[in-house]
């Protein structure tokens, strides 16, 4: 017996059939569909504070600065998801958003998201306020 609150979702209903096959090819059709890995990359910058409006505007200030290292001419090659609340939002003590840029050139990514990053680290929002980066997160 599975214990969910989500008792509908595909892969619950998979699951409990013990029928992977069908549960890989869902999924790897929904990943190239929406641009996820293995058909895109995605880089996520996770962003920690004690106060949460510090953290919130942290974020939205970190989702202008990748947005503005975008290159013009590649705007449309690029997605920004967020900023949002982390899948666990407050963790010892500690807020947590995250901003997450898709493509599908992983080297332009490390470079808009470095350009991102680095002009958030000169504003006024990024004191005190710890990050991590993650490459191709698994959740």
């Amino acid at each position: 017996e599975i214990q969910t609150y989500s008792p509908r979702d595909r892969a619950v209903l998979r699951a409990a059939k013990q029928d992977y096959g069908a549960f890989f090819w869902e999924e790897i059709a929904y990943r190239k569909k929406f641009g996820y890995p293995p058909f895109a990359h995605i880089i996520r910058v996770m962003l920690f504070h004690t106060l949460e409006d510090r953290v919130i505007k942290a974020a939205q200030d970190l989702a202008y600065s990748i947005r503005v290292s975008i290159p013009a001419e590649k705007k449309d090659d690029y997605q920004i998801l967020g900023p949002a609340p982390a899948v666990l939002p407050k963790l010892k003590n500690e807020y947590r958003w995250q901003v997450l840029l898709k493509g599908k050139n992983p080297d332009c990514l490390r470079q808009i998201v470095h350009a991102g990053v680095k002009m958030f680290c000169h504003g006024s929002c990024s004191s005190q306020v710890k990050i991590s980066i993650e490459v191709n997160p698994l959740n």
